[in-house]
């Protein structure tokens, strides 16, 4: 038996059947604010930490300890009154001291008697405390009442502390004194709604509300109601969102202007479903706005969604026209180089006349190639690159009661998004290839003695996970085992992945003439425009989105440019359902009902006799 298994008390074993049942730490919180220990040291009795002694005491003894603090004050009220009187036992008769003999009567005169000690002689002295306030013209002198010499005397030694508690427990004093508190806290209430101030719950604007943080409205309510802050800091035990929360719907039934927070809720509210009865129910306690203006406040969000997509577009805009331009550049360099006079061009003058004039706008044209300023801190050789993902979202409302104007709907919207390229793209030249296909040797494709090796190393990490996997005997070193092989992109794509919510579409995919408008919509608003027309964005989906948008841009192969023909937009699939439609085709090719065939899953069953 363990040394924890017994009670500290009455060493009674409280593990049965292995679970310890009925018991309590002595030196851990529980239930009551105070532990074990503490409440036994105040009844005066210590009990302190001992390795050769158990920690716990059973619920027999707590209980005991219960009854012992509920009877305790009437014990020290006890000893308080009679603890000075001693009675001393009554002796027996024969054990009494023999009586002294009797004073000769001549002593009893000469003798010298006490004076008397009555209670009118033994009374002690009383105080008294008076305060002199000297003026001018008079020194006035004003006896203090008994109650107040404390907090006199404490205001006298600058003992601030004392001298507020006493205050407190004194009625006039504690009442002046709230009265004073719940006027410093309506004047902090009045500057905080006043307008002039600046406070951040007033700034409801689509961009303040993008912003909005519960670090920022501390700081605001620190700044312009610290005595309100400290004391919803206290009631809600140091919590920073439970006290910006209670603060700002406190001041929004002050002043519903203060309605950043609630337009805060309403996004949540939005987001989760919510119906137009808890907006109304919640709007009535200033919690939330009406559903009204919810919906109004969304409609001034949404524009907002793709400003950091079009951001970004803008970069690699500039990054582009950028690029056109030194590719310009460094074409009219070469010619220069070339043709070093107007003999080795062999050109006519009335030719030469034709380009000095088509020659005078080029820099006009190169100005409006540049719509765009280049940010001073971004370099323009590693611009961010981003897709766009969209996916069908279909709904299916069931009428409670079916008729020809009110029956069953099915709605299907598409949502995009946007995803930041963890590694930029556009630095990566693609105007020329890396060398002339006449001199490329067909050698350099086979693998080398250094791709065999590197090939070598990349099976050896595979086939160690296959074995801590699938191999119980070696899943002690799953713990070294390389999960992820080290590249050169290995910290870049370790990074949490940056998406930007371009919010719904209101168009069905499966729908020809839905899916061509949300195709230029896309290549509208999202795809980089250079010089020479758009530019090419990849757009992620399903495998079912992917062979509806390729069948549409094939559809459109004959258009006039690059944009009519949808050529920038490049499509590919994401596997989101690769999971599923393994387990299809698994379930296509083994799962058949007859134990025959070899190899389903009926014969296995068959022969390991698992049903």
């Amino acid at each position: 038996m363990a040394l924890n298994d017994v009670c500290r008390t009455c060493e009674v074993n409280m593990r049965v059947a292995g679970i310890f049942n009925h018991s309590v730490l002595l030196f851990e919180k529980g239930r009551k604010p105070q532990t074990i220990a503490e409440r036994l040291k105040n009844i005066d009795l210590t009990v302190c930490q001992d390795i050769g002694k158990s920690a716990r005491i059973c619920q027999r003894c707590v209980s005991t300890l219960t009854r012992l603090e509920r009877d305790l004050p009437v014990f020290r009220k006890w000893e308080s009154e009679y603890g000075g009187a001693t009675a001393e036992a009554i002796p027996q008769k024969r054990e009494r001291e023999p009586t002294p003999s009797k004073t000769p009567r001549v002593l009893k005169k000469g003798r010298t008697h006490p004076p008397s000690t009555g209670d009118k002689a033994s009374s002690s002295r009383k105080s008294i405390t008076e305060v002199i306030t000297k003026y001018p013209s008079k020194t006035v002198a004003t006896v203090i009442d008994p109650e107040d010499v404390a907090i006199v005397t404490a205001l006298k030694q600058k003992n601030w502390k004392t001298a507020t508690k006493k205050m407190l427990k004194n009625p006039e004093l504690f009442q002046n004194i709230k009265n004073g508190i719940i006027e410093l806290i309506n004047d902090e209430c009045v500057r905080v709604c006043s307008r002039k101030e600046g406070f951040m719950l007033f700034k409801s604007s689509p961009e303040d509300l993008q912003s909005f943080s519960f670090m920022k409205l501390e700081a605001d309510l620190q700044c312009f109601a610290p005595f309100l802050f400290s004391i919803l800091h206290c009631v809600t035990k140091n919590s920073q969102l439970t006290t910006c929360a209670a603060a700002a719907i406190a001041l929004r039934g002050r002043q519903p202007s203060l309605s950043a927070f609630a337009h805060y809720l309403n996004s949540i509210l939005l987001y989760g479903g919510a119906k137009k009865s808890v907006f109304n129910r919640f709007s009535k306690m200033s919690i939330t706005t009406s559903h009204q203006a919810a919906v109004v406040k969304q409609r001034e969000l949404a524009p907002t969604c793709g400003r950091g997509v079009r951001h970004l577009k803008q970069m690699n805009e500039v990054l582009l026209n950028v690029q056109t331009v030194e590719v310009e550049e460094a074409r009219d360099q070469e010619l220069c180089d070339v043709f070093r006079s107007m003999e080795d061009l062999c050109l006519s003058e009335e030719v030469v006349q034709t380009e000095s004039v088509e020659q005078r706008p080029a820099a006009d044209n190169y100005e409006v190639m540049m719509p765009l300023q280049v940010p001073s801190d971004a370099p323009l050789n590693a611009q961010p690159t981003y897709s766009i993902i969209m996916d069908n979202l279909d709904f299916f409302v069931a009428a409670h009661n079916q008729s020809t104007l009110h029956s069953n709907k099915t709605i299907h919207w598409t949502h995009h998004m946007a995803v930041q390229d963890r590694i930029p793209l556009l630095n990566i030249p693609n105007e020329k290839p890396t060398e002339d296909i006449l001199l490329y040797d067909l050698c350099a494709s086979l693998p080398g003695v250094d791709m065999q090796c590197y090939l070598r190393r990349e099976f050896i990490v595979l086939g160690s996970r296959m074995l801590c996997h699938h191999l119980s005997g070696f899943s002690s070193f799953s713990d070294v085992v390389v999960h992820h092989m080290p590249h050169e992109y290995s910290k870049e794509m370790a990074q949490q992945s940056t998406d930007f919510p371009l919010g719904l579409l209101f168009k069905d995919e499966t729908k020809t003439g839905d899916l061509v408008d949300i195709l230029y919509h896309i290549q509208d608003q999202y795809v980089p425009k250079g010089s020479d027309d758009v530019s090419e964005l990849i757009v992620g989906g399903d495998r079912l989105t992917e062979a509806n948008c390729r069948n549409i841009q094939w559809a459109f192969a004959d258009g006039d440019s690059k944009e009519k023909r949808m050529e920038g937009l490049i499509f590919k699939f994401e596997d989101w359902h690769a999971i599923r439609v393994l387990f299809e085709i698994h379930h296509k090719i083994f799962f058949k009902e007859s134990a025959k065939d070899h190899g389903t899953l009926f014969a296995n069953m068959t022969k390991l006799s698992v049903w």
